[in-house]
């Protein structure tokens, strides 16, 4: 990742912060694809759509609608669970837990880096994809839709892109963390 001088101002780095986080999801995408990162083949892939960045983790999340769990004493702490998530990863459960779960005919396992809500909140912050009323923070400023921005509102948008960030590599750090715990446990 390239350095961005903290002396630029916000609607500079903003552009060059978007453009680094867009190549570190390609990177990730290719690392998921061909398990390692060829940074020639960056020039070559598509536009990028968070719905579609694969995980590396075999149906990573567990999604169950709340209205459809069983009210019994079996699923009681599962559906406390769902109550307040719409989703869960399947990683944070014994498998006895998982099992359970994929009784409820509402159950749907998926396999993205990022869970549905984080997809929307994403897409949401960066572009126009699912939301007419979205922040589009990656597409106002990769397109110049930001003439017309106060100082204040550009540092708005630095700091949640800084924030969205974060998120991103917290999510591919969890990734690869995951992966070499599960990788090393299968070999023993």
């Amino acid at each position: 990742m390239r350095k961005i001088s903290s002396h630029l101002p916000y609607d500079i780095r903003i552009p060059l912060l978007a453009i680094e986080l867009e190549s570190i999801l390609k990177q990730y995408q290719l690392l998921v694809t061909y398990e390692k990162i060829e940074l020639k083949y960056l020039s070559y892939m598509p536009p990028l759509d968070i719905e579609k960045i694969d995980s590396l983790l075999p149906k990573k999340y567990i999604q169950v609608s709340y209205e459809k769990i069983p009210v019994t004493q079996d699923f009681i702490d599962i559906r406390n669970l769902f109550k307040s998530h719409s989703y869960v990863s399947r990683y944070i459960f014994d498998e006895r837990v998982i099992e359970q779960m994929e009784i409820i005919d509402s159950c749907i396992s998926y396999s993205t880096l990022f869970s549905q809500d984080e997809i929307d909140f994403l897409n949401y912050c960066l572009n126009n994809k699912k939301f007419n009323n979205s922040l589009a923070i990656r597409n106002k400023y990769l397109h110049g839709s930001t003439i017309y921005f106060k100082s204040d509102q550009h540092k708005a948008n630095y700091l949640l892109l800084i924030k969205i960030f974060i998120i991103i590599y917290a999510r591919i750090n969890e990734e690869l963390t995951l992966k070499k715990y599960i990788d090393s446990s299968e070999e023993s």
